[in-house]
């Protein structure tokens, strides 16, 4: 099997000193050929299996050796480990706080004290991989690896986020994107578009998004950190709006279909409100996500091997054109009622 991505086979393996085989493929790991490439490989596998274990203080230990001895390997590819590194590095912030897993239900934590303390774990956390990322955000990369320079970047970026730092995730973002290889990559143009969006509900004191202290800590154990950037419309925005459009396949009862449509109108009014109120609040910032969204998409039909993936900047752009179209119709017809 040919290596797709370098987290699944992360060793770089040399050309055989012995006569060419035919066929030979150098990024193909065969564990015949080197008893040390073997053990190298199963250890990799071992500490991924680890890091998908519930956290724990002998968890988090194991997972820091586990890195280290891998970091010290010259046959190992270290960007596969940029990522590895921040996700270690918040196994070990978890166990050490004080509102760790251990001892008790993480459902059961109801109390808003529990939840600032939750809150606070969290950001610490997050800013323990923001440090990691920007601290080896340029380095073991190559000069024409732009596949890694912008996964990096974009990690850094929504650390940033992740620990409360929106304003400066913005900002750092915006000094890179006008750089090679940054100003034509689609998904952060797509994320400057979010991280406005989140910058413009914070300053104008909009509703944050309720997230309970259960999928905080979920969230935090599998390292999904694009839910962070999403923010709130965009978790409730590519549903409701493929609902309204598309004919569903599957079979509904009556009452189900109804109730189902209810909630999908619903949603779609509740993200229409959002936007109509960040474009009434910070308008400069909603015209910047605005155009950060025209960019991608503008990236999106010009790169032709991105053809086949979703138009996320596209989507949005529907998404903000509906609200003012929604939010110019609920004005008319105020006004109205009003005239007599």
């Amino acid at each position: 099997m040919s290596n797709q991505a370098p987290l699944l086979n992360p060793l770089h393996v040399p050309r055989p000193t012995a006569p060419s085989i035919s066929g030979f493929v150098a990024s193909v790991l065969t564990p015949s050929y080197s008893i040390r490439h073997a053990h190298v490989l199963r250890l990799y596998d071992v500490l991924l299996h680890l890091l998908s274990l519930e956290p724990s203080r002998t968890n988090s230990e194991q997972c820091l050796r586990a890195w280290y001895l891998l970091a010290q390997c010259h046959q190992l590819d270290l960007t596969s480990l940029y990522r590895l590194g921040g996700v270690v590095l918040a196994r070990s912030g978890m166990v050490d706080a004080p509102t760790a897993y251990n001892g008790h239900d993480p459902d059961d934590d109801e109390d808003d004290e529990d939840d600032d303390d939750e809150d606070e774990r969290m950001q610490r956390v997050a800013r323990m991989r923001t440090e990691w990322y920007k601290a080896n955000l340029t380095s073991g990369v190559q000069r024409d690896d732009s596949t890694h320079k912008i996964d990096r970047l974009k990690e850094f970026i929504l650390s940033l986020a992740a620990s409360g730092q929106s304003t400066q995730a913005l900002e750092e973002l915006q000094s890179y994107l006008p750089a090679h290889p940054y100003h034509d990559s689609i998904q952060l143009h797509v994320l400057e578009g979010q991280l406005a969006l989140l910058v413009a509900q914070s300053l104008s004191g909009g509703p944050a998004p309720h997230k309970s202290s259960s999928a905080k800590r979920t969230s935090a154990r599998f390292h999904d950190l694009d839910s962070d950037s999403d923010s709130s419309s965009d978790d409730s925005g590519p549903q409701q709006h493929q609902s309204m459009t598309a004919p569903s396949t599957r079979n509904f009862s009556a009452p189900d279909a109804d109730e189902a449509d209810q909630q999908a109108l619903r949603r779609e009014r509740s993200t229409y409100h959002f936007l109509a109120f960040v474009a009434a609040s910070a308008p400069i910032l909603y015209d910047q996500a605005k155009e950060a969204f025209r960019q991608a998409s503008r990236l999106h039909h010009k790169n032709k091997s991105a053809a086949a993936l979703h138009d996320e900047g596209t989507r949005w752009l529907n998404l903000m054109t509906a609200a003012e179209a929604h939010h110019l119709k609920r004005s008319k017809q105020s006004i109205d009622v009003e005239s007599p």
